[in-house]
């Protein structure tokens, strides 16, 4: 079973339960498995496709969990950079 399976399984059986808190938000199954599928929908729509990367500058955030379960549906694979780096520590 690969994670976006695993996630579809946990949505179906725990809707209302939450997945993440940061600050006073709380995000159950259910909206994540909505604002990942939106975000998912979003990315095929700019044409990435099974087996691409997405590369994101992302702090943390709950943002970055609705970009991970969304690549993972597609299926592609999420290249996290570190929001810290600088410009040149990116380029390598």
């Amino acid at each position: 079973m690969n994670i976006a399976a695993s996630f579809d399984q946990a949505t179906q059986r725990w809707p209302e339960r939450v997945i993440q808190i940061l600050g006073d938000t709380q995000i159950t199954y259910a909206a994540q498995r909505t604002r990942a599928a939106g975000l998912a929908s979003a990315l095929r729509a700019a044409g990435v496709t099974a087996g691409d990367r997405v590369a994101c500058i992302v702090p943390n955030c709950l943002e970055f969990t609705d970009l991970f379960f969304a690549c993972a549906s597609i299926p592609c694979t999420l290249v996290p950079i570190d929001a810290n780096l600088t410009a040149a520590e990116v380029a390598g």
